[in-house]
Order: C-alpha cells, then sequence, then structure tokens
C-alpha cells in the first residue's frame, strides 16, 4: 500500500550487528532521552536498511519530541521530511524469518534497496509487536 511517512524527528544508534540488537539499541536510547530534555513521539521503533543486502549502514532509531538540534556521540538526530513509501505488513516472527519474507516482498514487488522495519508496541495481556516494512 501506497502512503506518506510523516515527518519523523529521530533519534538513534548505528546497530553492529544487521539490527539484530534492536531490543538493546532502543533501552540505551530510551535511557537518553532524558538526558537531552526529548520525548518520546510514539512507541514506534524504526530500524533503517541502506544498499541492502550489501548493507553499508543499519540505524536503529525512536521517534521523538524536542528542541534541541544536536546530540553527543554515537547519538545520532535526524529529521526525515515527510516522504512516500511503500507499505507491507509482516507477519514472520524470528529475525530470519523476517529477512525471508521482506526478500520475497523485494522480488515480488520490485522494491528499493532501502528499507525501514517498523515495530509497533501493542499491550494487551502481553507485550507484542505489529510489524511492517516501508520501502521509499
Amino acid at each position: 500500500m501506497r502512503e506518506q511517512l510523516p515527518n519523523l524527528r529521530l533519534l538513534g544508534l548505528e546497530s553492529s550487528e544487521w539490527g539484530r540488537d534492536w531490543e538493546v539499541l532502543v533501552q540505551e536510547i530510551d535511557q537518553k532521552i532524558d538526558d537531552y530534555a526529548f520525548e518520546l513521539a510514539s512507541q514506534d521503533i524504526y530500524i533503517e536498511f541502506t544498499h541492502w543486502p550489501a548493507l553499508s549502514k543499519v540505524m536503529v532509531y525512536r521517534s521523538v519530541i524536542g528542541p534541541l538540534k544536536e546530540v553527543d556521540l554515537p547519538l545520532v538526530l535526524t529529521d526525515w521530511e515527510s516522504f512516500p513509501v511503500n507499505r507491507f505488513d509482516l507477519k514472520a516472527d524470528s529475525w530470519t524469518e523476517l529477512f525471508e519474507e521482506i526478500s520475497q516482498i523485494r522480488q515480488d514487488q520490485e522494491q528499493a534497496t532501502d528499507f525501514i522495519i517498523v515495530f509497533s508496541r501493542r499491550l494487551n495481556k502481553e507485550l507484542s509487536f505489529y510489524k511492517k516494512v516501508l520501502f521509499r
């Protein structure tokens, strides 16, 4: 489905494990939010992959609200201006299954090599995630 990603201010860290360490990185980001007087804009987690599968870079982000324009390394603060994306819902549970599903979508739909996995937290009786992939 074609949709417009809204403007986002993102606080993030680079992943050294191709995104597999996203849970640890999110905890580190969340611990720094108050230090910089930011607030979470949403519970969503963004994992950006550029030039996949060669993978030149993988970033893990949280959407934040706040006045600062710079943060200390290794944190990265970036502003995404709204842009169109192709959204596909993901059903896979494991990291390997996610990439198999994304590879199949890329092949079937002829999608770009840059994409963003979005985890949206859902609180029911237990914590779960709604997963989608966005292609630029």
